[in-house]
Order: C-alpha cells, then structure tokens, then sequence
C-alpha cells in the first residue's frame, strides 16, 4: 500500500512540474522564434537595400518600384540568385518584399515579430502594427 501511494505522489510531482514547464518554456520559445524572424526579416532588408544602392552605381537608376519576385530586376539582372522570402507563418500572402524608391517594404502578420523589430536598435529599420488588426507595415529606408 506504501508503495502504491509513492507512485501516485510521484505522478501527481511529474504532472505539476510538466505542467510548469510548458507554462514557462512555451513564451520563451516563442519569443525566441519571434526574435530569430525579427532578425531575418532586418538581414533580408539590410541585404536588399545594398543590393539596390549596388544596381543604382552601376546602372544609373534605381530598379523599378515593386514586388521583388522572380521578375524584379534584382533577380533578372543577376543582383539576386532568387527573390528572397518573408519567414514562414509571419506574412499573409506572397511573402516577398517590396521595393518603394530607397526603400525596402513588407507586410507581417505577427505582432511579436513586429514589436521585435522594434527592438533591434536600427533606426533604419520600423514596423507599424495596427493596434487590435494587423498586420504590421514593416519599412527599411536607406
């Protein structure tokens, strides 16, 4: 009988430290993958708006405004191997970035991401969430 209650409390302490376990690591997991997006999403820009200042001192010009997708000439002009992509479950439809004059745009569907952005300390880089909605309006100005 001594035994059988010493299992029972031994589940009951496996149960609740699981349980607190998830409570605890479950936002910290996500506020890693929140800032590892938030990352990626600047390094994408930053490399984007580079490759924009390069193709300007080479041709003259800033390529065309637009969606850079497989047809942008960042892409067709050899700037780019392939469009560059939003993150995985943080943009609604297309995932590709935007090019606006000397700067480089995007649209997330996370708030967290947006809010990490925020974070980064790059005064070039700003995301505008719309509070209660979404998505975030995210702007590399360069």
């Amino acid at each position: 009988m001594k035994d059988l209650l010493m299992g029972i409390m031994a589940l009951v302490v496996l149960t609740l430290v699981g349980a607190a376990g998830v409570m605890i690591g479950g936002p910290m997991l996500t506020s890693s993958a929140a800032k590892a997006n938030a990352v990626e999403v600047h390094s994408k820009m930053a490399q984007l708006a580079g490759l924009v200042t390069l193709y300007r001192s080479e041709k003259g010009a800033l390529p065309a405004t637009g969606t850079i997708n497989s047809t942008h000439a960042l892409v067709t002009g050899g700037y780019l191997k392939s469009a560059p992509l939003l993150p995985t479950g943080i943009a609604s439809s297309g995932n590709f970035y935007s090019l606006t004059g000397t700067a480089v745009t995007a649209t997330v569907t996370s708030q967290d991401v947006c809010d990490r952005i925020g974070l980064l300390g790059d005064a070039s880089i700003t995301c505008t969430w719309t509070i209660g909605t979404g998505p975030g309006a995210v702007a590399y100005a360069f």
